[in-house]
C-alpha cells in the first residue's frame, strides 16, 4: 500500500467484505515492525483507494494520516462502535447507510 509519499510502507493482508452487499468495505493492511512482531493492524476504507496496479494499491491521504488511523483489534471489529470511529477517521459516509462511494 502506498500513501502520497514516495515508497509503499505497508502490506495489504486481507479485506472486510459486507455480508449484506458481498463488496468489500476495507483493506487490512499492516505497517511497521515485521509481519507478526511490532506491526500495526489497521482498517482502510476502499472509499480512500486511488489507484490500484498489481504490485500496489495507492490511497488517496498521506501516509502519516493512513499511520493514525485506528488500530485493528478482531476482538472489536464486532462492535458498531468501532465502525462509527473508522469513518469518523476517515472522514466517508457509512457503507450502511448507503452513500457511499464505491470506488474504481
Amino acid at each position: 500500500m502506498a500513501g502520497r509519499l514516495p515508497a509503499a510502507t505497508a502490506t495489504t493482508d486481507g479485506l472486510t467484505i459486507d455480508d449484506v452487499e458481498r463488496r468489500v468495505r476495507f483493506l487490512e493492511v499492516g505497517s511497521g515492525g515485521f509481519p507478526g512482531l511490532g506491526e500495526k493492524r489497521q482498517l482502510i476504507p476502499v472509499e480512500a483507494i486511488t489507484r490500484v496496479e498489481p504490485d500496489a494499491v495507492h490511497v488517496g491521504r498521506e501516509r502519516t494520516y493512513n499511520a493514525g488511523a485506528p488500530l485493528y483489534d478482531p476482538a472489536v471489529v464486532t462492535q458498531p462502535q468501532f465502525y462509527e470511529d473508522l469513518h469518523d477517521y476517515w472522514n466517508y459516509p457509512r457503507s450502511w447507510i448507503g452513500r457511499s462511494r464505491y470506488p474504481l
